[in-house]
């Protein structure tokens, strides 16, 4: 019964107030209504509407638009949260387009830092999922519909390796309507993201365009399993573009110099086949593991299972490593890609 109610008032809440509050040229912190959806069982059978959240965000818009209209992509981050030297750069990139750019901050959101060792890195993928970036992405998109400088016909999604899996999830028409949003993206683009991510009940996706952009030296990168999933994409009603940047290695905007991480210490899933199913299963089919996520199962004791599965179960789909760090030349030759790929759509 509560679950009924919280729908019946989602449903009215959303049709009936559009957050017509915003002025023109508003920016920076914006806030908006969300949920812990965590698995696709709690989402599909509405369990996640008793656990509401107020999302966190930063709206960034180009200077001195004025009144005018303009295209908006939003960005998902990575596993290590949000960056200066990751989103808020692509963010700022975007304004020098024209466009605005609003960063999802999923993990603030549930405040979970990642900061530190591979320990906190490993206690945020556990508890916060892309079910959880997801459902951000599209509670950000109906909060920013009725910004005077949005043009809805203009919007994208971006995301960054844990992020990116986020982008091909947001493609499930099911999962966005869902949310009872009347608003779309048009185009999302996946960058050093993994292929192994399959949502396996996608039937139809929203009709977006998808592109998938990762260097040539990111060992997270499957041809096998990638060709698989995209044909899936493809065959539900999305085109799919792979672009690949030469030399490139994963988070190649990071911080550090370019070394080498062991699977010890930061795993790469690169021989795993992974499956999400809307029951709340997950199949990893390499190792032939299965775990299943149940609704009314309390979120504590999910997120274990969930850290186990990951980190212990699958272990013997994982490659030995990958190369990561800073690739200063790669970060412009994906500017110059980013802005080839979205002037396509908002020019």
């Amino acid at each position: 019964m509560r679950v009924l109610l919280a729908f019946i008032f989602f449903n009215f809440f959303w049709n009936n107030y559009s957050f017509a509050d915003f002025k023109i040229g508003q920016k920076g912190k914006i806030e908006f209504d969300t949920f812990y959806t965590f698995d696709l069982s709690s989402f599909y059978s509405k369990k996640y509407l008793e656990r509401p959240l107020k999302g966190k965000g930063h709206l960034f818009l180009p200077k001195n638009i004025g009144d005018k209209k303009i295209p908006l992509m939003v960005l998902l981050h990575t596993s290590g949260g949000v960056k200066s030297h990751r989103e808020t750069k692509y963010a700022k990139f975007f304004n020098k387009l024209g466009y605005a750019a609003y960063i999802v901050d999923t993990y603030g959101t549930r405040k979970c830092n990642p900061s530190g060792n591979s320990g906190p890195w490993k206690n945020c993928i556990s508890k916060i999922t892309t079910v959880d970036f997801a459902t951000d992405a599209y509670q950000a998109l109906n909060r920013l519909s009725s910004h005077p400088n949005i043009d809805l016909e203009k919007v994208g999604l971006i995301g960054f390796s844990y992020g990116a899996n986020a982008t091909a999830l947001a493609l499930d028409s099911n999962f966005k309507n869902n949310l009872n949003n009347k608003n779309k993206f048009i185009l999302n683009i996946s960058v050093y993201g993994d292929c192994f991510l399959n949502y396996a009940d996608l039937e139809k996706t929203t009709g977006a365009d998808f592109h998938f952009i990762i260097g040539t030296k990111d060992l997270q990168y499957n041809k096998k399993i990638c060709d698989k999933n995209f044909s899936k994409i493809k065959s539900s009603g999305s085109s799919v573009s792979e672009h690949f940047l030469q030399d490139g290695v994963h988070a190649f905007e990071a911080n550090f110099p370019v070394e080498w991480l062991p699977s010890s210490e930061y795993p790469t899933f690169t021989n795993c086949d992974l499956q999400f199913f809307n029951d709340g299963s997950y199949f990893e089919s390499e190792t032939n593991s299965k775990i299943r996520m149940e609704a009314d199962v309390d979120l504590k004791n999910k997120y274990q299972i969930r850290k186990d599965f990951v980190f212990k179960t699958i272990k013997k789909c994982y490659g030995k490593g990958n190369l990561m760090g800073s690739q200063g030349n790669i970060l412009k030759k994906n500017f110059i890609l980013l802005e080839k790929i979205t002037s396509k759509y908002f020019n």
